[in-house]
C-alpha cells in the first residue's frame, strides 16, 4: 500500500495519470482479498471431495465444538457444513463417510481387543499347563516320600 502512495507527485507533471494509477492500485488491492478468499474456499471444496479430508475436517469441527461449547450448539460444525457442504446430496455423502469412518474405527478397536484377548487366553493356557505339570511333580515327590520312611522321618525332624 505504501508503494502506491510513496511515488513523489511534485516531480511528476502527470498528476491525473498518477492519481488514476494510485486509484487503480487501491481497487486492485481491495478486490484481491475477496478473490483470495474465493480461491481458498474453492480449494477447500476440492479437498473436501476426498473422503479423508472431509471426515477429518468434520471431526476437527466436532472436537472444537466439544472443547468450546460442551453443552451448547455445534457452532464450528455448522460453519464447516455451511461453507463446505452446500446441498443435501453432499450432506448425505458426508454422513455416509462419517458412518463408514466410525465403523472402521470400531472394527479396528474390536480387532485390537480380540488380539489382546487371544494373547491373554494363551498366557492363561500356558499358566494352566505349568500348574498341571507342577501338580504332577508334587504328586510324584509325595509318592516317593511315602515309599521311603527314612526321608519322611528326616523331614519331620527338620520341620520341628
Amino acid at each position: 500500500l505504501m508503494l502506491l502512495f510513496d511515488t513523489p507527485g511534485s516531480s511528476c507533471g502527470a498528476h491525473f495519470l498518477l492519481d488514476w494509477s494510485r486509484g487503480r492500485g487501491v481497487i486492485f488491492l481491495i478486490g484481491l482479498v475477496p478473490m483470495l478468499a474465493t480461491v481458498g474456499l474453492a480449494a477447500v471444496r476440492v479437498a473436501v471431495s476426498s473422503s479423508s479430508f472431509g471426515q477429518s475436517l468434520l471431526e476437527a469441527a466436532a472436537n472444537l465444538d466439544e472443547a468450546s461449547f460442551p453443552h451448547g450448539p455445534p457452532v464450528f460444525t455448522i460453519l464447516v457444513r455451511s461453507f463446505v457442504v452446500r446441498d443435501v446430496t453432499d450432506m448425505a455423502k458426508i454422513r455416509l463417510q462419517v458412518a463408514k469412518a466410525e465403523e472402521t474405527k470400531l472394527t479396528s478397536a474390536r480387532d485390537k481387543i480380540q488380539a489382546e484377548k487371544d494373547a491373554v487366553e494363551a498366557k492363561l493356557a500356558a499358566k494352566e499347563a505349568e500348574l498341571q505339570s507342577t501338580s504332577e511333580q508334587i504328586r510324584v515327590q509325595q509318592e516317593a516320600l511315602a515309599q521311603d520312611p527314612r526321608e519322611a522321618e528326616f523331614l519331620r525332624q527338620y520341620r520341628e
